[in-house]
């Protein structure tokens, strides 16, 4: 009897695993590509496109 609790707990914490990690979130961002008009580029810190000066 404790054989089959231990197999049934153990395959009970075994479909929950990719839950659970997927609860914790992603360790990496993901971003969308950004294309800015000609004559400008991506500027992290204002977060939006910039007129590259020359």
């Amino acid at each position: 009897m404790k054989t089959r609790t231990f197999v049934a707990a153990l395959a009970l914490v075994a479909g929950l695993s990719p839950a659970l990690a997927l609860a914790e979130g992603c360790s990496h961002e993901r971003r969308a590509q950004i294309t800015c008009a000609e004559g400008s580029t991506w500027d992290d810190a204002a977060q939006r496109c910039v007129v590259i000066s020359s």
